[in-house]
């Protein structure tokens, strides 16, 4: 079983000390619906052990531990994201490998340059949606909805730039070749359309 970036962070959580999907939901931000189907493959795959205890209500509650191939699993499955640069698409993924890559001790470099290649990316498809936005509506709410998406990547790519800057031991470089315009500059111009 090839494991999800949400499996390798289930995994490095409970190895920190989360027990319960309750743990998982407070500490890792994990909604229940996610957890659930998340722990049953993990278990399934042998990688997580289930045990049961009784809490004060005499409800059964479920305590989850790593089996030993399940910290191995923990420990060394989020390398393939951060070792090949190439980031998850969505925001959540990116920041659990990002979270695993300095819980497990990356180096600082590599990871802001995966943050750096993220926010290159969104860079990438704002540009081909203000390009889009340049073509007459034909329906008002694909209009809005693309500014919207527009401007969400623009600020994402934004941010990131910034915590690459923070994590990387000297101050990150920016991705883009010299004369590119800025994100700063690129979302204002986005806005002046507006």
């Amino acid at each position: 079983m090839e494991l999800s970036v949400l499996d390798v962070f289930v995994l490095s959580m409970l190895e920190r000390g989360c027990e319960t999907p309750y743990d998982l939901h407070r500490n890792a931000g994990l909604s229940l619906g996610a957890i659930s189907p998340c722990v049953s493959r993990l278990l399934k795959e042998r990688l997580v052990a289930r045990t049961k205890d009784k809490n004060a209500t005499k409800r059964p509650r479920h305590h989850y531990t790593l089996t030993t191939l399940g910290k191995e699993q923990a420990r060394t499955a989020w390398k393939a994201y951060v070792e090949t640069a190439k980031s998850p698409n969505d925001l959540d993924s990116l920041l659990r490998v990002v979270d695993l890559a300095l819980h497990y001790h990356a180096d600082r470099t590599t990871i802001a340059r995966l943050l750096q290649n993220a926010a290159s990316e969104r860079q990438r498809r704002a540009k081909q949606l203000s390009i889009d936005l340049e073509k007459p509506a034909v329906n008002k709410y694909v209009h809005l909805r693309t500014r919207c998406e527009t401007n969400r990547l623009f600020d994402e790519a934004q941010t990131l730039l910034k915590f690459s800057q923070e994590i990387g031991k000297k101050r990150a470089s920016s991705p883009y070749p010299k004369g590119t315009p800025t994100l700063i500059e690129l979302a204002e111009k986005s806005r002046q359309r507006e």
